[in-house]
């Protein structure tokens, strides 16, 4: 239960919009192993989400070690959420798929404590972050459906060089990142109507990832007092803990000032049994 207490507010409290992003993100990629289970035998298909899920697969892998290099306690939470985290990241065994379930509670908690309203105030507050999030599920979401759509676009063309599932995927990605090698294209107009679709929308992700990396490095680090001192950053604190810590560095100026006076009249005044200077 202790090692419970440790790991929850960290999630809970500094982490609301990235459990939003990752509950979405796991919203995904359950739909996409519903839909390649559901269409299993549509070969073409079951490529094209094969190698979604296994990019999903990463994206889970990364979280798992982001998590783990942040919990104060890495048994508590590999005991209390980070092994099915684990589990239900391994791209080789889609039976464990369905631990990413468990992903969910986070995001259950989040707008169960945090109520919609903080959530609407943290989106609002921390627009760069939130439109970063959203780029990269709007990424995703393009790469899904312009492969899947790419393809049986291109499946009625004798023509065609996107016969395979990866190079669906392949020319999907190249595509959005208007990178354009040229091994892979539409040859008929409904192809090359995803194909404009995918570009303009490839450009519109990528000018605002742009802006994002931009605005991160342009805007000017956050300094504290501990940093102006040269010592350790020392966490945030509220207002009640700042007005503590000015109304204490006030005090102890005022106190130095009082025996700087001190000193000074002492030292006017001579040793004691000096008599005082005449007119």
């Amino acid at each position: 239960m202790a090692a419970q207490q440790q790991v929850l507010p960290e999630h809970e409290d500094l982490l609301s919009l990235y459990e939003l992003f990752i509950g979405m993100m796991t919203v995904i990629s359950l739909t996409v192993m519903a839909v390649q289970f559901l269409f299993r035998e549509n070969e073409v298909l079951y490529s094209v989400l094969w190698i979604i899920d296994n990019l999903f697969c990463l994206i889970f892998l990364v979280d798992f070690t982001y998590r783990l290099t942040k919990a104060e306690s890495k048994i508590g939470y590999l005991k209390w959420q980070g092994t099915f985290d684990l589990l239900g990241s391994i791209p080789a065994l889609p039976a464990l798929r369905l631990f990413r379930l468990f992903r969910l509670t986070r995001v259950a908690r989040v707008l169960r404590i945090g109520g919609p309203n903080r959530i609407i105030h943290e989106f609002l507050s921390r627009r760069s972050e939130s439109a970063l999030y959203l780029t990269i599920i709007m990424a995703i979401l393009v790469i899904i459906f312009g492969s899947i759509g790419v393809y049986y676009a291109e499946s009625f063309s004798p023509d065609a060089n996107i016969t395979s599932g990866q190079d669906a995927v392949w020319w999907s990605v190249v595509t959005i990142t208007t990178v354009g090698y040229g091994d892979e294209y539409p040859t008929t107009w409904p192809g090359r109507i995803i194909g404009m679709l995918t570009m303009i929308t490839g450009i519109g992700i990528f000018g605002v990832f742009t802006s994002f990396l931009a605005t991160s490095f342009m805007a000017p680090p956050k300094k504290t007092e501990a940093d102006d001192e040269g010592g350790d950053t020392a966490p945030p604190a509220d207002d009640d803990q700042k007005m503590e810590i000015y109304l204490g560095a006030l005090r102890l100026e005022v106190s130095e000032m009082k025996h700087m006076l001190e000193a000074q009249q002492q030292a006017k005044a001579g040793p004691p049994g000096t008599p005082a200077p005449g007119p």
